[in-house]
């Protein structure tokens, strides 16, 4: 895992931790039988923070991470430390399951859902109220060389926020009209970013 000014690295690539931001932390540690089974270096990994406590697998690459068999609950504490730079603050209780992410390199993609408790955001620039949203579904899907994704509310399926991640790395997230509606200040709100590793 690459060091920076928000993930602090320590220990070996056999066993190690890292921080991101200041509140979440990710331990890894070699698995033997899955870099065989995966012809590479292969770690299995725990991130844990707030509420959040998920894991999965790691094969890094060169210039790249692939991420399989990811589970648990996150709650929006990963989301503060993973994406500072979003104009809203919200608080939530969701269950992961990812088949795959990959990040880095060209062929990046993520497969996978989200199911969430009600959604409380706050604006973090105070310019607006407090958004409140009901239960969501989230899926992300590989399609050729992108992979659409879209929160919905679980019961009527109204989609409210969308997201493309291209296969070099392009991330886009967006408020639909009809999230919008609850919200005006987030009208043509888009939040466009390049994922690097």
């Amino acid at each position: 895992m690459p060091d920076s000014d928000r993930i602090r690295v320590g220990g070996t690539a056999w066993n190690g931790e890292a921080v991101l931001g200041s509140s979440m932390r990710i331990a890894w540690r070699w698995s033997p039988l899955a870099s065989l089974l995966r012809f590479g270096y292969t770690a299995n990994w725990q991130m844990t923070g707030g509420d959040t406590d998920l894991s999965g697998s790691a094969t890094p690459g060169a210039g790249h991470i692939v991420l399989r068999d990811v589970t648990g609950q996150i709650d929006g504490t990963l989301l503060d430390a993973a994406a500072p730079g979003l104009p809203l603050s919200c608080r939530f209780l969701a269950q992961v399951q990812m088949s795959r992410l990959t990040l880095g390199g060209r062929n990046q993609l993520a497969d996978g859902t989200l199911r969430s408790s009600p959604v409380h955001c706050t604006a973090r620039a105070a310019v607006a109220g407090a958004l409140d949203l009901p239960a969501l579904r989230g899926t992300l899907m590989p399609v050729g060389g992108i992979t659409t994704g879209a929160l919905v509310t679980a019961l009527s399926r109204q989609h409210l926020i969308e997201a493309r991640l291209t296969s070099d790395g392009g991330l886009s997230v967006w408020a639909t009209p009809e999230l919008a509606m609850r919200t005006p200040v987030l009208a043509g709100a888009r939040y466009d970013t390049v994922v690097a590793w």
